[in-house]
Protein backbone atom coordinates (compact mmCIF):
# COMPACT_ATOMS: atom_id res chain seq x y z
CA UNK A 1 0.00 0.00 0.00
CA UNK A 2 1.48 3.40 -0.89
CA UNK A 3 1.90 5.95 1.89
CA UNK A 4 -1.18 8.03 2.63
CA UNK A 5 -0.54 11.62 1.62
CA UNK A 6 -3.91 13.12 2.44
CA UNK A 7 -3.67 14.31 6.10
CA UNK A 8 -7.40 13.91 6.70
CA UNK A 9 -7.44 10.35 5.38
CA UNK A 10 -4.32 9.48 7.40
CA UNK A 11 -5.95 10.90 10.54
CA UNK A 12 -9.07 8.79 9.96
CA UNK A 13 -6.96 5.69 9.31
CA UNK A 14 -5.00 6.14 12.54
CA UNK A 15 -8.19 6.81 14.48
CA UNK A 16 -9.68 3.58 13.18
CA UNK A 17 -6.59 1.67 14.30
CA UNK A 18 -6.84 3.21 17.77
CA UNK A 19 -10.51 2.23 18.01
CA UNK A 20 -9.66 -1.35 17.09
CA UNK A 21 -6.83 -1.41 19.65
CA UNK A 22 -4.39 -2.37 16.92
CA UNK A 23 -0.88 -2.70 18.32
CA UNK A 24 0.93 -2.89 15.00
CA UNK A 25 2.74 -5.51 13.04
CA UNK A 26 5.89 -5.81 15.14
CA UNK A 27 6.26 -9.32 16.57
CA UNK A 28 9.14 -9.92 18.94
CA UNK A 29 10.98 -13.09 19.78
CA UNK A 30 10.56 -13.80 23.52
CA UNK A 31 14.28 -13.18 24.12
CA UNK A 32 14.09 -9.75 22.45
CA UNK A 33 10.94 -8.92 24.40
CA UNK A 34 12.65 -9.76 27.70
CA UNK A 35 15.72 -7.69 26.74
CA UNK A 36 13.63 -4.64 25.83
CA UNK A 37 11.70 -4.83 29.08
CA UNK A 38 14.74 -5.32 31.33
CA UNK A 39 17.24 -2.99 29.61
CA UNK A 40 15.03 -0.20 28.30
CA UNK A 41 12.29 -0.34 30.91
CA UNK A 42 9.45 0.00 28.41
CA UNK A 43 6.71 -2.32 27.26
CA UNK A 44 6.72 -4.02 23.89
CA UNK A 45 3.87 -1.79 22.73
CA UNK A 46 5.62 1.42 23.88
CA UNK A 47 8.81 0.38 22.08
CA UNK A 48 6.89 -0.41 18.90
CA UNK A 49 5.15 2.96 19.03
CA UNK A 50 8.51 4.70 19.40
CA UNK A 51 9.77 2.96 16.26
CA UNK A 52 6.64 4.02 14.37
Amino acid sequence: MPPLKDPQRLRHYRQALRCWNCTGYVVYHPLAHDWIRSNLGVTQRAFSELMW
